[in-house]
């Protein structure tokens, strides 16, 4: 997932269920990206917080990965409208989704 860093202007990355590797701190520069889904790429690590300065996304598919970090770094997304997270290992209080107008 390494070569994925340098890839500055993708907006839509869909790698779910394949057997990808890597530490998701690759897209903390990547700026563009609207749409991503790594569903059930179990391979993948690293702390969500990698996407917290990203205010174009729009759908985020991190479920059944081994992500962890804090779920608070979604509060200020307001553009993103789907998260998914079931089976990784996020943590923290999911009230901080309700002040989240986009996701109501």
């Amino acid at each position: 997932i390494a070569l994925l860093e340098h890839s500055k202007s993708l907006e839509v990355l869909h790698l779910f269920h394949t057997g990808i590797y890597g530490d998701i701190k690759v897209f903390q520069d990547l700026k563009s990206l609207r749409d991503v889904n790594l569903f059930r790429c179990a391979n993948l690590t690293g702390d969500v917080s990698s996407f917290g300065a990203n205010d174009q996304l729009v759908d985020l598919s991190l479920g059944l990965t081994n992500v962890e970090g804090d779920i608070s770094v979604f509060k200020d997304m307001q553009g993103l409208l789907r998260l998914q997270l079931e089976s990784s290992k996020v943590s923290g209080d999911v009230k901080v989704l309700l002040e989240m107008d986009s996701l109501r």
